[in-house]
């Protein structure tokens, strides 16, 4: 059984972003929890579903919101530009998580036993129907 063009997992060829777009990444959330930027992080690229480095997210193409599937949230994110570096997105997506996410989790209904330190970013893909980038976390 294959999956469907809209599942947010299906290989994105990036090419009409409106329609699916995706960057992989493996970033652990510890190197924000901590306060420290990690080396990796200056020249973080991610990669499309065939291994390609992708440095941008096409903002004005899609829409300035972010959904957590953690807290099954859609957050506004101040870009006003046509294209946002991928490193930005990144640094916005954790920093969400850290300061607007993490601080408000009884409010926000996220689980205790979430440790975030443990939380790694893996994935940003366009979800056409939230209108919304969708952040993947896995645990290590």
């Amino acid at each position: 059984m294959g999956m469907g063009p809209d599942d947010r997992f299906w290989k994105q060829d990036n090419r009409v972003p409106r329609e699916g777009f995706a960057v992989n990444f493996d970033v652990p959330l510890s190197w924000f929890v901590i306060g420290t930027e990690d080396a990796n992080l200056a020249t973080l690229t991610g990669t499309n579903d065939f291994g390609k480095p992708v440095k941008s997210f096409p903002i004005k193409a899609t829409a300035p919101r972010i959904y957590f599937d953690l807290v099954q949230r859609i957050f506004d994110v101040p870009f006003d530009r046509e294209e946002v570096p991928t490193k930005l997105m990144v640094e916005v997506c954790c920093g969400f998580l850290i300061h607007r996410i993490l601080p408000r989790r009884a409010e926000l209904e996220v689980h205790e036993e979430t440790d975030f330190a443990k939380l790694r970013l893996r994935r940003i893909t366009w979800d056409k129907d939230l209108g919304a980038w969708y952040c993947i976390l896995v645990s290590e």
